[in-house]
């Protein structure tokens, strides 16, 4: 029970492999595609003196760069698939350190353990 609050709840150390910077990233672009929708909008609703509509060509760039931000975020997220969905081999490399690490302080600990068990025996 001890071991356990002291690997994991006093020390614990939250690791989210990055997963979180593609769901960031993923957010940035819904409130790009909210925010060129509303200048959309805006360039639509723009009329002058004889209620014509004087921004349609504004409007057309903005339909045209908010394709290319679908096209972008699609190669952006195929690019990164395969890091979302499988374990990069560097995350292995910490994993297994980290489990060495663990081992080598479990073998201190016993050995202290040990010493103190003789040394209280010997009293």
């Amino acid at each position: 029970m001890f071991r356990y609050n002291l690997l994991y709840v006093t020390e614990f150390r939250p690791n989210t492999s990055d997963l979180l910077y593609s769901t960031t990233l993923n957010q940035l672009f819904i409130e790009i595609y909210v925010m060129k929708l509303c200048m959309i909008g805006l360039f639509f609703l723009v009329r002058d003196d004889h209620d014509r509509s004087t921004c349609v060509g504004q409007a057309v760039i903005m339909i045209i760069a908010i394709a290319m931000t679908v096209i972008f975020q699609f190669l952006l997220n195929n690019a990164f698939a395969s890091l979302l969905r499988f374990l990069p081999s560097t995350e292995v490399k910490i994993a297994k350190e980290e489990e060495e690490e663990e081992k080598e302080q479990m073998y201190h600990t016993s050995e202290t353990n040990n010493y103190l068990r003789i040394l209280m025996q010997n009293l």
